[in-house]
This record gives C-alpha cells, sequence and structure tokens, in this order.
C-alpha cells in the first residue's frame, strides 16, 4: 500500500500533511477497537456455547465413571479368574 491509498498528500518539506496523517491514525484506531468489540462479543459466544454444550457432558460423567469401574471390576475379576485356575492346572 502506498500513501496514496492511505490519503496522504505530500507536502514539499517533511513529507506528508500532518493532518492526513493523524486522520488515517483515527480512523484505523477506531477501525480497530470496533474489531476488537466484535471479536470480544463472538469470544463470549462461543464461550456460552461451549458451557451449554458441557453442561450435558458432566452431566452424564457419573454414569460413565460407573460403568468404567464396573468394567474395570469385571475386567479384574476375569483376570484373577484366570490366575486361580492357571494355578490350580499348575498344580
Amino acid at each position: 500500500m502506498d500513501e496514496t491509498d492511505m490519503g496522504f498528500r505530500t507536502v514539499l518539506v517533511g513529507g506528508f500533511h500532518r493532518d492526513d496523517v493523524i486522520e488515517y491514525i483515527k480512523k484505523q484506531t477506531q477501525e480497530n477497537a470496533q474489531r476488537v468489540d466484535e471479536l470480544r462479543q463472538e469470544n463470549d459466544e462461543l464461550l456460552e456455547q461451549n458451557e451449554a454444550l458441557k453442561t450435558p457432558l458432566n452431566s452424564q460423567d457419573p454414569k460413565t465413571e460407573t460403568q468404567d469401574k464396573k468394567e474395570g471390576e469385571t475386567s479384574s475379576d476375569l483376570k484373577e479368574k484366570s490366575v486361580e485356575k492357571d494355578s490350580e492346572e499348575v498344580k
């Protein structure tokens, strides 16, 4: 982007018109602040959606934990029975 795209007028001495540069900076600051506000709002909405999606998962966790414990117990029981059976066969 060159200076004509930004709307800066050149002057004979010193480069650009000071007012053009100040106006450009104000415009960019305002646009950036607006974009930051939009992004913060979008972030807040996404956080709310995330929490809403977590709630059903959290309510399912106790069931899942219980199932995992049962599966773990069953697996442990099978291993113990297998070890007992193997030890009986060895005798």
